[in-house]
C-alpha cells in the first residue's frame, strides 16, 4: 500500500479509447499505454492489491452471469447490478481523494473495466469514460454504476441494487429495470438524499407492484412525477427512514398497477 493513487487524464484516456475502438472485435493490448498512468498523493493508504482483488472477483461474477441462461438485455442488467454493488465497496474502501477525482475513474474505466463497459454499452465511445472532459459525469458508465449503488444501498444491505429486477421477474414481467434505475434512481435530484432512492424502490415493488409495460404504461414514472413534486415542498434530509417509506407509499396511492385495456390494445 502507498499514499498515492493512479490517474489517467482525459486526453490520454481519449487516446487509448480511440485505439480500443480501432481494434473492435480484436484483442487489445494496453501494456504500451501503461506509461500514461500518473500518481497523485492521498492521506489514506491506497491498497492496489485490494483493487486487483475487487477487479478479479467482479470478472468472475461477470463470467458466471454470461454463462447462465437469459437474454442479452437481462445479462447487461445483471452485470450493471454487479458493478453497482462493487462500486459501493470501492467507495467505502479507497481514499476520498481518489473517489472525488474524475481521472481516477478514467483510469478504472480504461485499465480495469474496459471489457465490462464495452459489454453493456456495445462500444467504448469517449462519453462512456470521460474522454471528452468532465461533462455529464453521471452518464459515464462507472460513475452511473456508483450512483446506482449509493442511491439504492441501505448501510451494508445492497439488495436495493437488484431487488426491483427480482420483484419484476417474480411477477412474470421480465427483467428490464435498467431504464428505471438509470432515469430515476440515478438521475433524479430527489434520489440523491440518503434513503430516498431505496424508499422509492421499496414503494414501487410493494404489492401490487408497479411494473412498466412498454413505453405507454409507465407507473414508475408516474410515481417519480409525484415524488418530484412533493420534494419541492418537503426537505427530504429531515425525514428518517420510516418517514421516507411512508411518504413514498402515500404518493403511490391511486397509481394503477395494470394498464387499461386501451393501453394494452395500442
Amino acid at each position: 500500500m502507498n499514499n498515492t493513487y493512479p490517474v489517467l487524464s482525459a486526453k490520454d484516456a481519449l487516446t487509448i479509447g480511440q485505439a480500443v475502438e480501432s481494434h473492435a472485435g480484436l484483442t487489445f493490448d494496453d501494456q504500451p499505454y501503461k506509461n500514461l498512468i500518473k500518481s497523485r498523493p492521498c492521506r489514506q493508504a491506497f491498497d492496489e492489491a485490494l483493487l486487483r482483488e475487487f477487479t478479479r472477483d467482479f470478472q468472475l461474477q461477470r463470467t458466471a452471469i454470461m454463462g447462465a441462461g437469459g437474454n442479452l438485455s437481462a445479462k447487461r442488467n445483471e452485470q450493471e447490478e454487479e458493478f453497482a454493488q462493487l462500486a459501493v465497496r470501492v467507495a467505502r474502501a479507497f481514499p476520498v481523494e481518489a473517489l472525488q477525482d474524475p481521472d481516477f475513474w478514467r483510469y478504472l474505466s480504461v485499465f480495469h473495466f474496459r471489457d465490462y463497459i464495452m459489454a453493456i454499452e456495445g462500444d467504448f465511445e469517449p462519453q462512456r469514460f470521460g474522454g471528452l472532459g468532465n461533462r455529464g459525469m453521471v452518464r459515464w458508465t462507472l460513475i452511473r454504476g456508483l450512483v446506482w449503488g449509493l442511491h439504492s444501498a441501505e448501510g451494508e444491505d445492497l439488495s436495493g441494487v437488484y431487488k426491483a429486477r427480482l420483484a419484476r421477474e417474480a411477477a412474470g414481467k421480465g427483467s428490464g429495470v435498467r431504464d428505471l434505475y438509470i432515469s430515476i434512481v440515478v438521475r433524479m435530484n430527489w434520489a440523491r438524499f440518503p434513503g430516498a432512492g431505496r424508499a422509492y424502490i421499496d414503494a414501487l415493488i410493494a404489492e401490487p407492484g408497479l411494473f412498466d409495460v412498454g413505453k405507454q404504461f409507465r407507473p414508475s414514472h408516474q410515481l417519480n412525477v409525484r415524488i418530484r413534486r412533493v420534494s419541492n415542498n418537503i426537505y427530504f434530509p429531515s425525514l428518517d427512514k420510516h418517514e421516507l417509506e411512508t411518504l413514498m407509499l402515500q404518493e403511490r396511492v391511486g397509481i394503477p398497477s395494470e394498464p387499461a385495456l386501451s393501453e394494452v390494445e395500442d
